[in-house]
């Protein structure tokens, strides 16, 4: 998870995004899972908004993204709620990075809507 971070810090918008996409003739292809690394300031609020995250001090770190994998993400998640993040936080406890990850339709689609991807 760390590499994808990395790349997200050198798109434009601090923004990047991984998917699997099924494909059905007659209704197009749709993502099946989705997973988005935000570490520009601008998306991080968005996340923060749509999740109300709010920094938790008595919370244990996170798993270090050198050694977890985006599978695992994605595991974790599907065997979860459908919906999870791993975030990364400064000394202030700000957060510095997010990485979301959605297995459920309705929650693909709301982070589809929520980072404005696009379709194809």
């Amino acid at each position: 998870m760390e590499d994808f971070r990395k790349e997200s810090e050198r798109e434009l918008n601090g923004t990047s995004f991984e998917s699997i996409r099924a494909d059905n003739s007659e209704q197009g292809s749709r993502r099946l899972l989705l997973i988005v690394c935000a570490t520009g300031k601008h998306e991080i609020s968005l996340v923060e908004q749509a999740l109300n995250l709010v920094p938790d001090f008595d919370e244990p770190p996170p798993a270090s993204w050198e050694s977890q994998t985006m599978f695992d993400l994605a595991f974790d998640t599907e065997t979860g709620l459908g919906l999870s993040y791993q975030d990364q936080r400064d000394s202030a406890g700000k957060h510095t990075a997010i990485i979301i990850c959605a297995t459920r339709p309705e929650k693909v689609a709301m982070l589809e809507e929520l980072f404005n991807l696009p379709e194809i």
